[in-house]
């Protein structure tokens, strides 16, 4: 799409023809030497008059179309002009994609082309942000030596660029079975598609219990519902929950993407290391990315946390409750969440008794509040790992601290 405006051809003409009229009665060298002069200018506004913009083209690349947040990326915008029509400038105006307009929406260049059929002109942005970012299209102008004529073209230049959330690598994860609530080990099957192993004993229902775990002889007996307890051969499992809930983050974009950050390191690490990982990501879309193993389950968990924001306004317990009742034992579940409360700290007691391990990624940009400290310092004493992050500084290792398989650590700027 191009216009052009032609009302200055109508001034150049006629001072061309007065410089002409001027130079055949004056006669003399600076006469016909004005003439001569002008007479370029009034070529070329016809020329933009005539065809303007219309053969001109515009080809986006950017040095990443994948990359991660934080980095900066080069845009080169390279200009066709192949019939060679002559332009003394070229506007270039580039209009951002929403996201990536923190300091303005265009970014705005210029080109000297004359007779070139091609050029290039060249951007950088950064650090960026995460997100899907999609070009579409930018603005061309040109003009005369005088601005009395102009063409102005519209042009598609389409591109996308997707920033994955940063991720830092974790040389040791510590996974292993612990003694907690109800003094128990887990364990997890290690091949799914056989049948369950045999039952070594019995405990309370828990609700979240499928029928088939029911135990029906035992519960006769007792007058309570009893569930089967099996023995399981090891294998690591992790399932991710991250907390999307919006009022958790009281309008902090900075905390969650913390939080996006360490869900995504702790994802990396867990499948390059041949551990089977899932992720729960509730917010205005409820997502549930299986547990899975490999290359592919990465780029599954990495493409869906690229658009995550904090859009929930369900509890993240509820969120947890829910998937975590289809938990197998021996899983372990990993809570990434700004907040901590007496209702998470119930719900963390009803997995452990469910014989799901839990650990607890507590974001913070400050210290834990009062009732925050008093809740955490009952996890370690049942085995649970706590590990306080107020800072983007990740630790290369998440161990635990003592024989009892209990740790709090705090990561600090």
């Amino acid at each position: 799409m191009g216009r052009r405006t032609s009302s200055g051809l109508v001034t150049i003409l006629l001072l061309l023809a007065a410089s002409f009229v001027f130079a055949m009665f004056q006669g003399g060298f600076v006469s016909w030497f004005i003439f001569y002069a002008f007479l370029p200018v009034a070529i070329l506004a016809l020329i933009l008059t005539l065809f303007g913009l219309s053969q001109v083209s515009v080809e986006r690349r950017i040095s990443h179309t994948h990359c991660r947040s934080g980095e900066t990326v080069e845009v080169v915008l390279e200009i066709k002009n192949p019939y060679r029509l002559p332009l003394l400038y070229l506007t270039v105006t580039d209009w951002l994609p929403p996201g990536l307009d923190q300091e303005g929406q265009k970014v705005e260049l210029v080109a000297y082309p004359a007779f070139r059929k091609k050029c290039s002109l060249s951007y950088t942005i950064g650090p960026l942000p995460r997100g899907d970012y999609r070009w579409r299209q930018l603005d061309l102008a040109t003009g005369d030596f005088f601005g009395l004529v102009k063409s102005f073209k519209r042009v598609a230049a389409p591109a996308r660029l997707l920033v994955y959330p940063r991720f830092h690598p974790i040389e040791l994860w510590e996974l292993t079975p612990h003694t907690g609530w109800g003094r128990y080990q887990t364990f997890n099957w290690a091949n799914r598609g056989e049948d369950a192993p045999f039952v070594v004993g019995v405990r309370d229902y828990v609700a979240g219990d499928r029928l088939t775990r029911i135990h029906w002889k035992a519960s006769a007996r007792s007058g309570g519902l009893k569930s089967k307890e099996f023995e399981y051969q090891t294998a690591q499992e992790v399932m991710l929950f991250l907390n999307r809930e919006q009022k958790a983050y009281g309008g902090q974009q900075s905390l969650f993407e913390r939080a996006v950050a360490w869900c995504a390191s702790l994802a990396h690490h867990a499948l390059t290391q041949h551990i089977s990982c899932g992720l729960v990501s509730a917010g205005a879309v409820h997502t549930l990315i299986p547990l899975d193993q490999g290359q592919v389950q990465r780029q599954r968990i990495f493409d869906h946390l690229v658009y995550v924001q904090p859009d929930a306004y369900y509890p993240f317990v509820q969120t947890v409750m829910q998937e975590a009742a289809q938990l197998t034992p021996g899983v372990t579940a990993a809570l990434i969440t700004p907040v901590f409360d007496q209702r998470l700290l119930q719900l963390i007691a009803t997995l452990a008794r469910r014989r799901i391990q839990t650990q607890l990624f507590l974001i913070k940009n400050g210290k834990p509040t009062r009732d925050e400290d008093r809740l955490l310092a009952r996890l370690p004493k049942k085995g649970i790992q706590v590990f306080i992050i107020t800072s983007d500084r990740f630790p290369n290792r998440l161990l635990r601290r003592d024989a009892h398989g209990s740790t709090t650590i705090q990561v600090r700027g």
